[in-house]
C-alpha cells in the first residue's frame, strides 16, 4: 500500500505536488562559489565532482543517462584531463576515451 502524504505536508506545500519529480527542485540553492554543475567549490578549469549526487543527478536530467568521469572532465584542457586520468588509474578507476565510449567505472578486482 502506497503511503499518501498529508495535504499539510511541507513538500505538496512546496511543490504543488506529492512526490519530488525532477532535480530542478534543487537549483538556485547553491552557496556563492558552488559549481552550478555539481554544486562543489572549484576552479572552472579542474573536472566537476563525478562523485557528487547533485552533478550525477543534474547530469542525468540533461541527458537521460548517468554521467561518467570522462563527462567530468569534458570541459577540461587535454593537460588537466591527462592529469586526472593517470591519478585516477593509480586508483583503479579507468577513464575511456571520450569517443570511445565506456562506462569509466572502477576495474573489477581493483582499488578499494
Amino acid at each position: 500500500m502506497k503511503k499518501k502524504l498529508k495535504s499539510d505536508s511541507p513538500l505538496r506545500a512546496a511543490t504543488g505536488s506529492a512526490h519530488l519529480g525532477s532535480f530542478s527542485l534543487l537549483r538556485g540553492k547553491l552557496k556563492e562559489g558552488q559549481c552550478g554543475e555539481c554544486a562543489v567549490i572549484h576552479e572552472p578549469a579542474m573536472p566537476h565532482n563525478q562523485e557528487s549526487l547533485f552533478w550525477q543527478y543534474s547530469f542525468r536530467e540533461k541527458n537521460g543517462r548517468w554521467p561518467t568521469w570522462a563527462d567530468a572532465m569534458a570541459h577540461c584542457e587535454p593537460e588537466m584531463k591527462a592529469q586526472w586520468i593517470r591519478e585516477l588509474a593509480k586508483h583503479g578507476v579507468v577513464v575511456p576515451n571520450v569517443k570511445s565510449g565506456g562506462t569509466g567505472q572502477r576495474m573489477e578486482g581493483e582499488g578499494s
